[in-house]
């Protein structure tokens, strides 16, 4: 999301290099530690390596008021308004309460909470274009005759970044598959990948837990258009933040052959 914001502001470009420290960088005070200790990074192997140093350099070159906006762009803090009860918002901050660490901290997800909804569409709208879709459940209603007495149509909510940096960050985002990248193990033979993993920390209301991690892994197939997409989320038990280890594979999900149309 970060990234992809980045990229249609014309802030970055994709072969643009930023130095990760070697695995620690200090912002406001505060250490923020990648996974591994990564030097110089293009943006593009920001995304492959998925480095938080590198994911908050760019947020700090985007800008408090840019960083927000785009979050609220691909539909973080409200409902996706899909007809299910107790959907949750989700936590997004309005910019009056960010602190001096938050524009270092949001960007690798911290101080925010999002659904696996909210997740998988902001990843469909980087599938579908730059165009954030509004979730559907059902394709049609169906009497006990098999007559149609309702069908829906998929409806855009808002474009959020421009076809030309929607290319660049899928691009970016097909690395993660491959084995220089954190995803090597959800490479398919018949389909083209691309995806992004991540690792948050738990919280128990108050403040973030020592060695309790959620991990979550999001991809999509696209051919001529898109097709496929796909949400993971576990519970890492051990303490690991395991960023480098690859997510489930999804072939079982999908046709063993691309469809033709």
């Amino acid at each position: 999301m970060v990234v992809s914001g980045a990229l249609n502001e014309k802030i970055v470009k994709l072969g643009d290099e930023f130095d990760c420290e070697h695995g620690t960088f200090y912002f406001a005070g505060k250490a923020l530690h990648d996974h591994e200790a990564y030097g110089i990074l293009s943006v593009e192997n920001i995304i492959t390596k998925s480095s938080n140093i590198g994911a908050a350099k760019i947020g700090i070159e985007m800008g408090e008021t840019n960083l927000h906006q785009y979050i609220l762009n691909y539909g973080f803090g409200k409902r996706t308004g899909i007809p299910l009860p107790s959907e949750s918002p989700g936590i997004v901050h309005d910019l009056t309460n960010w602190t001096k660490l938050s524009i270092s901290r949001i960007p690798m997800g911290h101080e925010v909470c999002v659904t696996p909804l909210q997740m998988t569409m902001a990843m469909s709208a980087i599938a579908n274009g730059g165009v954030l879709m509004r979730p559907m459940l059902v394709d049609r209603l169906m009497d006990q005759d098999g007559s149609t007495v309702a069908r829906y149509t998929p409806q855009q909510v808002r474009r959020v970044v421009s076809e030309d940096a929607d290319r660049e960050i899928i691009e970016a985002l097909k690395t993660v598959i491959t084995a220089d990248g954190t995803a090597a193990g959800a490479a398919l033979d018949h389909y083209t990948v691309a995806g992004k993993t991540g690792t948050a920390q738990k919280s128990d209301g108050y403040r973030y837990l020592e060695n309790k991690y959620f991990r979550h892994s999001l991809a999509f197939s696209r051919l001529t258009i898109p097709r496929y997409a796909f949400t993971w989320r576990w519970t890492i038990r051990r303490g690991r933040t395991m960023a480098g280890r690859s997510p489930p594979r999804f072939s079982s999900r999908l046709p063993r052959k691309p469809p033709t149309t």
